[in-house]
């Protein structure tokens, strides 16, 4: 299993990545997987919860004035590393549902949250 790290030292949060996901990301365009990578490295680990299982979690990045929907096969560990697994190109109709799970890449807010505020929005 070669497994690549990233330590983010102002975080304390550790990225390995499995030699899948890095071929998949070597193997798309180098601009769009940047800004896929910008996306992933972006990720509020705190709302990752810690599993005995693979979870899948989605994204969406916006390339060439077209949304680019993906997902991540992810773990993490006690010790707050992610191990990321896979990636795979999902329809914005598999990106919903993992959004209604609250299974997408948030960037430093808790979407169950912002669903709730925005609920409260709505009915007042």
């Amino acid at each position: 299993m070669d497994l690549e790290q990233k330590f983010l030292s102002e975080l304390q949060f550790h990225f390995e990545m499995e030699e899948t996901f890095l071929d998949k990301m070597r193997s798309c365009d180098a601009r769009l997987g940047l800004r896929i990578a910008t996306h992933i490295d972006n990720l509020n680990i705190t709302n990752v919860p810690i599993k005995d299982d693979w979870q899948i979690y989605g994204g969406v990045v916006v390339f060439q004035d077209e949304p680019h929907f993906f997902a991540v096969q992810l773990y993490r560990d006690c010790y707050s590393i992610v191990i990321l697994d896979d990636i795979l190109t999902i329809s914005s109709d598999q990106y919903l549902d993992l959004y209604n799970l609250n299974k997408i890449i948030s960037h430093g807010t808790d979407t169950s949250k912002s669903k709730t505020s925005n609920k409260q929005k709505a009915t007042a």
